[in-house]
């Protein structure tokens, strides 16, 4: 473990402002949370090979098209840099030698370095193999682009920041070309960030929404946050929603919200209004753009924070409610998917949202009231309780049953980068997570996903059991079978059918309802606060 900050000065010039902040202004938590971690696991945290790790953040080499860094700095989305800061500040702690990049050029230099290194690992005790590439899907891109033999020889070490997901349905371009007109809507029949073709591990998510991908996540900021949070007297109400596009057809809930409490937002981009012409925006006391700093003040004083069903599954209702205010999740009447919501219609995944942020409908009161905002008088229910819930809130927030602090980042990315291997394989005895922790469950309803039916058990999916499963005794035995078929088909291995293609191995996949299949399930436990690890698996 390396708790010294000068680690990452070299990179410090090439990653966007908010970056450099939020790692400096966390740095203190982060050595706190990792004596805490080495304390509480010391074999885990110390027994370990140090790797070299290449962090490619491919949006920021674009960043002469996108402006995503200089947007940060004026109301843009923080979700993608935020979770960059994490894991750079991760990855530096628990002491993996880094090379970053967010520039072509850097990347090629990098790229130079080991492709002209030599075969032997180790040289004067110095490891000389590249271990593990962290990118995102426009990294992937250029790295495909511009060096494609150095991606052919790494292509199992990528790890790819995937913010929603991806199904096994998007990752083969055969299988959705193949379908892409049932698992599309009018909007689009497209599937550009999806094809990769790697295994659904290697996709890195920001919430823990499909055990076929690998969560990352991010750290809940509580950082300021006081143990006794005191809350005006009047209550009052921060809008989710940091441009003006986020609230476009929102007139009827913020008029609601308006009658019952006061309003504050924190629009960047609001330009002036005449004072006789009426807006939206009346009564509405905007504080424009403000640093994290200023947003944790305000919610320190904020009761509601009011979403108004967009950003999907950003990272700001955790933030708030480590402030201990009361998250209102605006609830969809219709699920919204790829097939009937145009923001999604090229996202590679079938996931339905239920809401604004599915993950928070899980954890409910005090802390959370999911509600249709278009239905007036359920609205005017959930504001009034939102008020009266604000007496019970509690203070100092521990994010640690979220799977959002510090301590689980840096156990499981530690974890994760020791043992789970998708480069070599291994036998059954020295697989990870050990095979012997396997419990097999059979679907109930013919349109449940294994994810659904292990959830059921309390237990989670684990894609790396399902080519151990994948067997014909097996299938034999559970269905008594007189004779097997095979298919590439994202339910197998189901009924007497074994799967033929692994890439279409599928814990998020359903059926239709009227197929008749019966799914086998790979299941295991974890522990509560840690979902990649199993109980038995440190």
């Amino acid at each position: 473990m390396s708790s010294s900050i000068r680690r990452l000065l070299p990179i410090f010039d090439g990653i966007p402002h908010y970056m450099k902040q939020r790692i400096n202004r966390l740095w203190k938590k982060w050595k706190e949370g990792a004596h805490e971690v080495i304390t509480k696991y010391p074999e885990t945290m110390t027994q370990r090979k140090k790797l070299n790790v290449l962090v490619f953040i491919g949006f920021l080499a674009n960043e002469q098209k996108l402006n995503f860094a200089k947007k940060s700095d004026h109301g843009g989305p923080l979700g993608e840099l935020l979770q960059w800061s994490d894991l750079l500040a991760t990855l530096s702690i628990i002491g993996h030698h880094l090379e970053v990049s967010t520039d072509k050029e850097s990347l090629k230099s990098i790229v130079w370095k080991y492709m002209g290194r030599g075969p032997c690992q180790y040289v004067n005790g110095s490891r000389q193999q590249l271990d593990i590439i962290f990118t995102d899907i426009m990294g992937l891109n250029i790295l495909r682009q511009r060096h494609r033999q150095f991606l052919m020889n790494n292509r199992c070490r990528i790890r790819l920041l995937d913010s929603f997901g991806t199904h096994a349905e998007f990752t083969t371009k055969s299988y959705f070309l193949q379908n892409k007109r049932k698992l599309s809507g009018p909007d689009s029949q497209r599937n550009p960030w999806g094809g990769h073709g790697l295994d659904l591990r290697q996709h890195w998510t920001f919430y823990p929404h499909s055990d076929d991908n690998t969560f990352l996540g991010f750290v809940v900021d509580t950082e300021g946050v006081g143990e006794n949070i005191q809350k005006t007297s009047t209550p009052s109400a921060l809008i989710y929603g940091k441009q003006k596009y986020m609230w476009m057809d929102a007139e009827k809930p913020i008029g609601i919200l308006k009658k019952l409490v006061k309003v504050h937002a924190t629009v960047a981009d609001l330009e002036f209004i005449p004072k006789n012409s009426s807006s939206l925006f009346d009564d509405v006391q905007n504080h424009g753009f403000l640093n994290s700093e200023e947003i944790s003040e305000l919610l320190d004083k904020t009761t509601i924070f009011f979403g108004l069903g967009f950003p999907l599954e950003g990272p700001a209702p955790l933030e708030a409610m480590a402030h201990g205010t009361v998250f209102i999740n605006a609830k969809f009447e219709e699920l919204k998917s790829r097939k009937n919501y145009k923001f999604l219609s090229e996202k590679p995944t079938l996931r339905e949202w239920t809401s604004q942020n599915p993950y928070m409908e899980k954890i409910g009161e005090p802390h959370v009231i999911t509600v249709d905002i278009n239905n007036e008088e359920e609205l005017e229910k959930a504001i009034k309780r939102a008020i009266e819930l604000k007496v019970i809130l509690f203070s100092g927030f521990n994010p640690k049953f979220l799977n959002f602090s510090r301590n689980r980042m840096y156990h499981s990315i530690a974890v994760l980068l020791e043992k789970q291997e998708l480069c070599d394989k291994i036998s059954i005895s020295k697989r990870w997570p050990p095979v012997n922790e396997m419990k097999i469950f059979k679907t109930k309803k013919p349109d449940d996903s294994c994810e659904m039916t292990c959830h059921s058990q309390n237990m989670l999916c684990e894609p790396s059991y399902f080519p151990v499963m994948n067997s014909s005794p097996l299938l034999t035995r559970e269905f008594s079978c007189s004779e097997l078929s095979t298919d590439s088909s994202p339910f197998a291995p189901f009924n007497c059918t074994v799967q033929q293609s692994a890439s279409l191995f599928s814990c998020a996949s359903r059926p239709s309802p009227s197929s008749g299949v019966v799914r086998l399930c790979p299941c295991r436990d974890y522990i509560p606060e840690q979902h990649a690890i199993c109980k038995m698996c440190l």
